[in-house]
């Protein structure tokens, strides 16, 4: 017979192709295909496949057909530091995937933030997907831990931030044991992004000149060790 294994078929990992012959009655695949005119495959790499079609009279015949699979994408998710997050931070975290172009979801996701206030306590799982240039979806994902910190109002009796709003100086009074140091201090505009400062530090207290900068809201962060603490800023002129 004139066996015929039908036309090559490309497809992504992870599919389903649907192999389907003619030529014979009878039809043997190779590869653990199984036999019958219509056989469901899912190659993890690209395969050829050989089908014997067997005439009424016994006669066979052969042919070929490859199934193309398309690589899986390796995806990566970043922005996350790897420890916990306080549910009392409202700050935005921003995320990264690579490669870049995909979507992000999950409890306490908004756009490429994650947002820890949002997404409450509990260990959480963020989800990346993307689409590559072939149609092809991939996912990736993260779990992420949101604490309850109860030492936020304790920090409130630690810091005190004035003028609230500001033209410009601000003067961070601390109470903390140790004194503070840049690293300690970052300042957050109203879309994520960290701006850079440079404070004058002082054993109790820390000086910030923002007259450089837009008006508009910023959130000054302070950290130390396992503690956290922050504090809006409304930069007026």
């Amino acid at each position: 017979p004139s066996a015929n294994a039908g036309a090559d078929q490309t497809i992504c990992l992870g599919e389903t192709a649907t192999l389907n012959a003619s030529g014979g009655v009878e039809y043997e695949w190779n590869n653990g295909a199984g036999t019958g005119a219509s056989v469901d495959v899912s190659p993890t790499e690209t395969t050829t496949y050989t089908v014997t079609a067997i005439s009424e009279n016994q006669c066979e015949g052969t042919d070929d057909v490859i199934v193309n699979v398309y690589p899986q994408v390796v995806l990566s998710i970043g922005g996350l530091t790897g420890g916990s997050y306080c549910v009392e931070n409202d700050l935005a975290v921003p995320l990264s995937g690579d490669p870049t172009g995909g979507t992000f979801s999950g409890p306490g996701v908004s756009g490429s933030d994650f947002i820890p206030a949002t997404a409450g306590e509990g260990t959480h799982t963020i989800v990346y997907m993307y689409e590559d240039a072939n149609g092809c979806d991939s996912e990736t994902s993260v779990e992420v831990v949101v604490e309850i910190c109860d030492f936020v109002e304790e920090w409130d009796n630690w810091v005190e931030l004035f003028p609230i709003p500001t033209a410009g100086r601000v003067t961070l009074k601390w109470k903390g044991e140790s004194m503070l140091r840049a690293a300690d201090l970052t300042l957050i505009d109203a879309q994520g992004r960290l701006i850079e400062i440079n404070p004058e530090i002082h054993a109790d207290q820390v000086l910030f000149d923002l007259s450089n900068l837009a008006t508009g809201t910023y959130t000054l962060v302070v950290r130390q060790g396992e503690k956290l603490w922050t504090k809006g800023v409304v930069l007026e002129r």
